[in-house]
């Protein structure tokens, strides 16, 4: 990826879903030792306090970085980015593959909607790979994605007074190959009935039975390429590791 700090002069620098702000530091660190003038960088977030946080920390880093924070989900609202000066928006981690594949395609147009001549969209996507490394990695020893998973139940008791009890539940990982994705279930250890608070009504989860709660979505090359042409986008660089596990590609507005 060919992103020379010279492309970045009077750029907006856009993350969408930037979190704790973390990922962007390598290029804020670039751009900012080349430009002497105050550099925009614009984090997009549901969270308020993830954005105020980390303003905060990257302008005591950058004391030439005007951070301009936008709250709200970006699939929905990307017409609150400022439309003024040229753009970088960056995607990173590998969010993209949690969106189906009518999301990614509605998700590329609006991004695609947005750019001009001359703009540049970064996306980092989870490339396809051996079955085993993936469904290792969604079952790990330590039982970080297990407990991800399970909480998921204590967010919807909390949400909508239903009484589940993560312990009565497994997590459960495997990668569809149809898809080209790993799934993340919960399955039932024994028949569950579950009671909505103030509602008579109960509902009942056979033992065995599973609640679906995550896609990722895996990728070749040739399929983002695929993907981002009916956007009117094309790729202009690309940057994997060494294994080819993950990948950046650098995506300009097409010429047609």
């Amino acid at each position: 990826v060919e992103l020379h700090p010279e492309n970045l002069y009077g750029i907006d620098i856009i993350e969408l879903g930037s979190g704790d702000c973390s990922k962007i530091s390598l290029i804020l660190q670039s751009a900012t030792k080349h430009e002497p003038n105050v550099l925009k960088y614009i984090p997009f977030d549901v969270s308020i306090e993830a954005l105020l946080e980390s303003a905060q920390v990257l302008t005591n880093i950058f004391p030439n970085l005007e951070v301009h924070c936008i709250v709200g989900d970006f699939f929905f609202q990307l017409d609150k980015i400022p439309f003024s000066r040229k753009k970088l928006f960056c995607f990173f981690g590998s969010t993209i593959g949690n969106f189906s594949y009518a999301e990614r395609l509605d998700f590329f147009r609006n991004i695609s909607l947005l750019m001009n001549p001359g703009d540049i969209f970064l996306l980092g996507v989870d490339m396809i790979k051996d079955q085993i490394l993936l469904e290792n990695a969604y079952n790990d020893s330590q039982k970080v994605t297990s407990l991800f998973n399970l909480n998921i139940l204590n967010v919807v008791n909390s949400l909508t007074g239903t009484d589940f009890n993560p312990e009565h539940f497994e997590h459960l990982a495997f990668f569809n190959r149809t898809f080209s994705r790993m799934e993340m279930h919960l399955q039932a250890l024994q028949n569950i009935t579950v009671q909505i608070a103030g509602l008579s009504t109960k509902f009942y989860i056979p033992k065995g039975e599973t609640i679906h709660t995550e896609n990722s979505y895996k990728f070749t090359y040739d399929q983002i390429v695929r993907e981002l042409q009916t956007a009117q986008l094309q790729v202009s660089s690309f940057l994997s590791d060494s294994n080819n596990w993950f990948s950046l590609f650098e995506i300009v507005k097409s010429n047609l």
